[in-house]
């Protein structure tokens, strides 16, 4: 493992790279959208480890949804956050939008412990590793699925945004 690399970055340019890589590996009937807040600042971020959070999130969206569907990226900013029990007044959400068959319920509560998996061939590591990425930026992972719809959210604190003069 490299050492951590946090410097700020452009969010969208690291989503648009997984974005990229994700429609490398979708079928034609896929479609990957996005929808992304241009306003939203430089992040914090160590972009390697972003970007194996957010295509761990991407593969299993992609897996869900066998031969057709849509896979979506949002980004947009939201207010006074806790995570981990600490108050940030600025986060940049991602959200990465599914429209499989949704995460069974007996997985749900357990989605993010290391070797949960509903494909016959996973390991199931790659949202605990996904989280653990996600926390290391002080930021928290949240899920909302049902058939339809699986809705993955990154929530990463903004740190030290001055007001432009």
């Amino acid at each position: 493992n490299t050492v951590p690399n946090f410097a700020n970055q452009n969010i969208h340019r690291t989503i648009e790279q997984i974005r990229s890589l994700i429609g490398f590996e979708a079928g034609p009937s896929i479609s990957i959208e996005r929808d992304y807040d241009p306003s939203i600042p430089d992040v914090f971020i160590d972009s390697d480890m972003m970007q194996q959070a957010i295509l761990n999130i991407a593969r299993n969206a992609l897996q869900a949804l066998g031969d057709s569907g849509k896979i979506t990226f949002i980004t947009r900013i939201q207010r006074q956050q806790m995570i981990q029990g600490q108050r940030h007044p600025l986060c940049v959400e991602i959200k990465i939008i599914d429209n499989g068959v949704g995460i069974p319920q007996d997985i749900r509560d357990t989605l993010f412990y290391p070797m949960i998996t509903s494909k016959t061939d996973g390991t199931g590591l790659g949202l605990s590793i996904a989280q653990s990425l996600v926390e290391h930026h002080k930021g928290k992972i949240e899920v909302e699925s049902w058939p339809g719809h699986t809705e993955f959210s990154i929530l990463l604190p903004i740190y030290n945004q001055e007001p432009t003069q």
